[in-house]
């Protein structure tokens, strides 16, 4: 196998990247380890990876939402030029950003055709990230995060989940190359 061959920049972002991973402990090399800690040192990994896969799809989740409404009251402009205005500025800075996901949800809905499906699960994205984000220890809850009643922290339910809000993201992306044609 030939060695890669970086830029100084990918470089250094290489060992930006390799550096974070060590000091927020999520790493697999356990060489550097006391064997007493190497199961929770690998449970804490596994938990910050899932975890962030979830925020991940809940934030582009909310961008997709943003798109769909920022057509609605901006149709045919591009976001270059509807940056450089006041009005949707102050509609990005003073609406969208105050407004949670489901609200956001339901006025695309009663906007568009969404399919059930990506509705329930969108609902349900939202209500993992809740329970991620307002519990240190989630696993410790009543209710145990899942996905469609898998352990969200296993990985038959972080595939499942990554495959059920990509199909979602999926249906977002066409929407929006559409608009974009539409644009041109």
């Amino acid at each position: 196998m030939k060695p890669l061959r970086l830029t100084k920049k990918q470089r250094t972002l290489q060992k930006e990247v390799s550096a974070l991973l060590e000091f927020l402990r999520v790493i697999p090399d356990l060489t550097t380890v006391k064997p007493a800690r190497r199961t929770e040192c690998l449970t804490w990994a596994k938990r910050e990876l899932i975890t962030s896969a979830v925020l991940r799809q809940y934030l582009l989740m909310d961008e997709h939402l943003n798109n769909e409404i920022c057509w609605q009251f901006f149709p045919r402009r591009t976001y270059r030029e509807l940056w450089r205005t006041k009005r949707f500025r102050a509609f990005s800075n003073y609406i969208l950003d105050r407004l949670s996901l489901l609200p956001k949800l339901d006025f695309v809905r009663a906007r568009i055709h969404l399919p059930e499906r990506f509705y329930k699960d969108i609902r349900d994205l939202n209500a993992l990230r809740n329970a991620l984000a307002h519990s240190f220890f989630p696993e410790n809850r009543r209710s145990k995060p899942k996905w469609k009643g898998v352990d969200i922290f296993s990985f038959a339910g972080i595939g499942q989940f990554i495959k059920d809000t990509s199909d979602a993201s999926t249906f977002f992306f066409a929407r929006l190359r559409r608009q974009r044609k539409d644009q041109a």
